[in-house]
């Protein structure tokens, strides 16, 4: 979007900034310390809970999105799906191609189910598919693993390499739980900042 600005007489065309979403986001993340079991408990006021079902995870492709050289970010099959009573793990990484330096990221959680995805502004074609009810920033790790994720019902991580890993602990109590999310990650390429992975819609259930 552009707008005029008058300098000595002169009328001068300027862009109007793009807005930066990770920035906007960041400040409305999750500390670890607050992800206990407690929130867990504290979620289930907006929860939707269905009958016992199939766990399962969906990817929820983008319909188009603008090429990027260098490569996007790219969500990794889960080794294992969503069982209630159980941890549960998924994995991003942040290119293609490496070098994987560490980058701003936030992953979008929302229990509701997502309306129709909206353009981020000056992301080339990346959308935002999921709504910020939640927002989880990474910690920074030399390296991630299975062991460094234990301690934690929820923990979000990324290592030097720049993968990102999430690690969920969903107790039986949410059986029939479904969640929405999507990972923000800095991109220096893109006017707005950052570009997006698909949603994954999880659905929490039985074996």
């Amino acid at each position: 979007m552009l707008f005029w600005v008058g300098v000595a007489g002169c009328v001068l065309q300027a862009e109007k900034p793009v807005p930066q979403l990770l920035e906007e986001l960041e400040p409305r993340a999750l500390r670890h310390e607050d992800m206990t079991l407690g929130l867990g408990v504290q979620l289930l006021a907006e929860t939707d809970l269905q009958s016992t079902r199939y766990a399962s995870v969906r990817v929820c492709d983008m319909p188009e999105l603008a090429e990027v050289s260098g490569g996007l970010p790219v969500s990794m099959r889960p080794a294992e799906r969503p069982v209630a009573g159980q941890r549960w793990h998924q994995r991003w990484l942040t290119r293609y191609v490496p070098p994987r330096p560490p980058l701003k990221t936030a992953l979008l959680v929302s229990l509701r189910p997502p309306g129709p995805p909206q353009m981020i502004p000056g992301a080339r074609g990346a959308m935002l598919q999921v709504r910020p009810d939640y927002v989880l920033v990474p910690e920074r790790v030399e390296s991630v693993s299975g062991q460094e994720l234990r301690g934690l019902p929820v923990r979000l991580v990324q290592g030097a390499d720049g993968q990102i890993e999430l690690g969920v602990f969903f107790p039986s109590f949410l059986d029939g739980l479904t969640v929405w999310c999507q990972l923000l990650v800095e991109d220096p390429r893109v006017a707005a900042g950052c570009v997006s992975t698909p949603m994954l819609e999880i659905h929490v259930g039985a074996l």
